[in-house]
């Protein structure tokens, strides 16, 4: 156990964290999952995660580290009732604000995870804001003593006004901040300057987890091809995993998919694009994909449990999105050994060119992307070089643990009083 850690608090104890979260899908589900698995819990406890986690995801938290706790309160039904859901949205966000504030206790530390989460909790501290007793960088002072440590990572873009709006806000409660890429980072400096210059952490990927052997993930020992990496007589098996909205931009790809031939320079199985995930534009899309006519070469698997098995069967990782803070599926396909395209967009190109693992297009343009994805069904491009240096660079760099260790450091910083923001942190945990 860290002496700084228990120290500052002065009772040998661990310092209770509690993680708070508005939404219960995407990469921030993923991340907080990977993140409460491999902190320090000598160092943070007890854990409680407040938001709204619903059974599947509460199964996941306790199985990552037993004896986490979980509160967090619906949405009240009177307001539901008269159709305000966004006013029941934000009143629910904002108690569960309050409970994470309380749930602190004395010494403890409030991480929250994503710009609503953060604005919660600056509304419910402005009152020791305005009255100074905040002494900046994260530390808050309370009066029944101790310190609270407040913790905000951004995971994306601010879109639109009121994602301006809301980090602006969340900047008012004065937290340590952490952004996922330097992209990230350089937005909150832009929009939010009170933000102060934030840390950077990337998020954190099992390498070991979706290191499964494609003919195995497959269920058939069959060898791969030797042209694009496909398996012998299969179809090339371009996929993606994301939540079904339109930043993913998977309409693209749709209109990609059609630009392509059915089996053109593809191996002898031709090609096959998998959808994983589940969101608001789940049935235009596949309305779309009948009239393209892509019966039997697009499919929409819904929500996937076994990620790894699912990586494990593709060839190759698409992710035409329009925005993307820094993509969780981008890290597991690097993870899982394989090729990526990727739009040019948020911190995508962080790990895409810094890896050498995969080609970049412009967001949304159908015709780039149909012919970068042609050019790994071809085999002018190396797709299995392309994975293997993924692969070696996630393990080197994206570990799980080397995230939980520099997200351990913020929190200290957190609860020091008078501490300037932290210095740039790359994925290996290092400070340049």
């Amino acid at each position: 156990m860290d002496a700084e850690t228990t120290d500052k608090r002065g009772t040998g104890a661990p310092v209770p964290l509690v993680i708070l979260v508005t939404a219960a899908d995407g990469g921030i589900r993923t991340h907080v999952t990977n993140l409460v698995r491999a902190l320090d819990s000598e160092a943070f406890g007890p854990v409680w995660v407040v938001g709204p986690v619903g059974e599947d995801w509460e199964a996941e938290l306790t199985l990552a580290r037993p004896g986490l706790r979980l509160a967090g309160r619906a949405k009240p039904a009177w307001m539901r009732k008269l159709g305000v859901g966004w006013a029941a949205e934000w009143a629910a966000e904002v108690r569960d604000a309050a409970m994470a504030w309380d749930l602190a206790a004395k010494g403890g530390i409030i991480h929250a995870h994503g710009a609503k989460a953060a604005a919660a909790v600056a509304l419910v501290l402005q009152p020791a804001v305005w009255a100074g007793s905040t002494t900046g960088n994260g530390n808050h002072p309370r009066r029944d003593g101790g310190d609270v440590g407040f913790v905000f990572t951004a995971h994306g873009f601010a879109a639109g006004r009121t994602g301006v709006f809301l980090h602006r806000l969340a900047a008012l409660g004065r937290p340590r901040v952490v952004a996922v890429s330097r992209a990230v980072a350089d937005e909150l400096k832009r929009v939010a300057p009170r933000s102060g210059t934030p840390t950077v952490i990337m998020n954190g990927v099992d390498a070991r987890l979706f290191s499964i052997p494609r003919t195995v993930a497959r269920g058939v020992a069959e060898p791969l091809a030797a042209s694009a990496g496909g398996s012998a007589g299969a179809p090339y098996r371009f996929g993606v995993a994301c939540r079904l909205a339109r930043e993913k931009g998977l309409d693209v790809l749709l209109e990609a998919a059609a630009l392509l031939s059915p089996v053109g320079s593809a191996p002898a199985g031709g090609w096959e694009i998998h959808i994983a995930g589940e969101g608001p534009e789940g049935p235009a899309l596949e309305q779309r994909a009948r009239e393209l006519a892509l019966a039997g070469r697009v499919f929409f698997s819904g929500r996937v449990g076994d990620m790894p098995a699912f990586y494990g069967r593709l060839d190759a990782l698409v992710l035409p999105s329009r925005r993307e803070g820094l993509s969780m599926a981008v890290e597991e396909a690097m993870a899982a050994g394989l090729p990526v395209v990727a739009s040019r967009v948020g911190g995508v190109p962080e790990l895409v060119e810094e890896a050498c693992c995969g080609v970049l297009t412009e967001p949304g343009s159908a015709q780039a992307l149909a012919g970068a994805m042609d050019g790994l069904l071809s085999g002018k491009v190396d797709g299995r070089a392309l994975g293997a240096a993924g692969q070696a660079f996630a393990r080197e760099n994206l570990s799980v643990e080397r995230m939980a260790r520099a997200t351990e450091e913020v929190y200290r910083q957190a609860l020091r009083s008078g501490q300037s923001q932290a210095e740039l942190i790359r994925p290996d945990g290092v400070g340049v």
